[in-house]
């Protein structure tokens, strides 16, 4: 429903708006819904939320909408039927939900009555089956590494494939990791984890041994920096994200795997799914990967022909003998 600027307590126009609401979201917490407690809202979730409202403003432009409150259900649903008509159903789930959010704040602002982007109907939610490696794949990925990196960055790569296989990090906390978080006689190290929790990681032994060995070639090298992995054009930075994405894509390719997802989610995602496959307890599985909700992590089971055939073993003796 469309309101007159005279109606509205507090008419925002939408593009100053925005940056307003980009501005107050990145210096704020906002509750994680599970125990009561705040974290505060990822630099990641508030660059994908400034790229969809940028978008938004862009489309309101063309529509010669000038006011929050001129934002109509609509407009939304035309936004998104135009803007997003090769976006798949979960996407768009997402698209609605920063919608959502946004409007609920203008609507608590003043800049509009009511927020039209509460009665958008969210497509079906779609669940993809998740792509991993085997243990064979994994094996060769790994001897690929070992093989086709120069021997300046051994320890380094080596040290990187481990972490994302256990205890499976996620690629930010990868990157972010600092060598005086790194507790080797403790066999552990210290990671600021999705939400913004500092939680100890086990080291494995394989770790420990490709962490001795990076550590080792820093000091030959000279470097100081801070950062495990540090960017190789400023070593008082760490490495960027896109770089260990290209890095595991790259020994992927070399491998001869091709998979839909070619990034470090995936050797994590693989990491989960080989211990799971060894027998491991999904609970354990679901604290390692820090996951908040047990299906997440069930999503990381996959059972193939041969691992039902291997199930029947237990069928052995439930009938007798054969007569």
């Amino acid at each position: 429903m469309a309101y007159k600027k005279s109606e509205i307590p507090n008419a925002q126009e939408i593009g100053p708006f925005i940056k307003h609401y980009l501005q107050a979201k990145g210096q704020v917490s906002v509750d994680n819904g599970t125990n009561g407690t705040n974290k505060p809202v990822s630099p990641r979730t508030i660059k994908c939320w400034g790229y969809m409202l940028k978008r938004l403003e862009v489309y309101a432009s063309r529509k010669k909408l000038k006011y929050i409150h001129s934002l109509s259900g609509n407009h939304l649903s035309d936004f998104i039927n135009t803007g997003y008509k090769n976006t798949g159903n979960n996407s768009k789930r997402v698209i609605i939900s920063y919608l959502n959010s946004f409007l609920d704040y203008a609507e608590s602002f003043g800049a509009c009555i009511d927020n039209e982007a509460r009665r958008l109907s969210r497509p079906k939610y779609i669940r993809k089956e998740s792509d991993y490696l085997n243990e064979q794949e994994l094996s060769l990925w790994l001897d690929t590494i070992r093989e086709k990196t120069p021997e300046r960055f051994l320890g380094r790569n080596m040290l990187i494939a481990s972490l994302l296989i256990f205890p499976a990090l996620r690629v930010e906390e990868l990157v972010s990791l600092e060598i005086g978080s790194m507790d080797i006689k403790g066999c552990c190290f210290y990671v600021k984890v999705k939400g913004g929790d500092i939680v100890r990681k086990p080291l494995s032994d394989e770790s420990l041994e490709y962490l001795a060995f990076w550590i080792q070639q820093r000091e030959e090298k000279g470097i100081k920096s801070p950062w495990v992995f540090y960017s190789r054009n400023d070593h008082a930075k760490h490495i960027t994200t896109r770089a260990i994405e290209n890095l595991v894509a790259k020994y992927l390719q070399q491998a001869g795997i091709i998979k839909q997802s070619m990034g470090p989610h995936l050797i994590r995602h693989s990491g989960g799914s080989y211990l799971l496959r060894k027998g491991a307890d999904i609970r354990t599985v679901q604290k390692m990967l820090g996951h908040k909700k047990i299906t997440t992590t069930e999503r990381y089971v996959h059972a193939g022909y041969d691992d039902i055939v291997a199930a029947g073993v237990h069928l052995n003796g439930l009938f007798g003998k054969n007569k």
